[in-house]
């Protein structure tokens, strides 16, 4: 499994990305920065890839989870 961290201002979060091609994506394109949005208790950040939803995706996330 993979780890990232997001920094937003002073905020350092550590993720797991899963083992999945879209996480593979998202690895090999980091580092990038991103404009962040709030929308409800969700928090958006645009990244610069297109990536085709996988099978397996879901439209719902639980708490503390990262989607693309």
């Amino acid at each position: 499994m993979k780890r990232i961290k997001i920094i937003v201002g002073e905020i350092e979060v550590l993720a797991n990305l899963h083992e999945t091609k879209t996480a593979s994506d998202i690895w090999d394109a980091l580092p990038f920065r991103g404009k962040v949005n709030r929308w409800g208790d969700e928090i958006h950040l645009e990244i610069p890839l297109k990536l085709p939803k996988e099978k397996e995706a879901r439209d719902s996330i639980r708490l503390g989870e990262l989607r693309y």
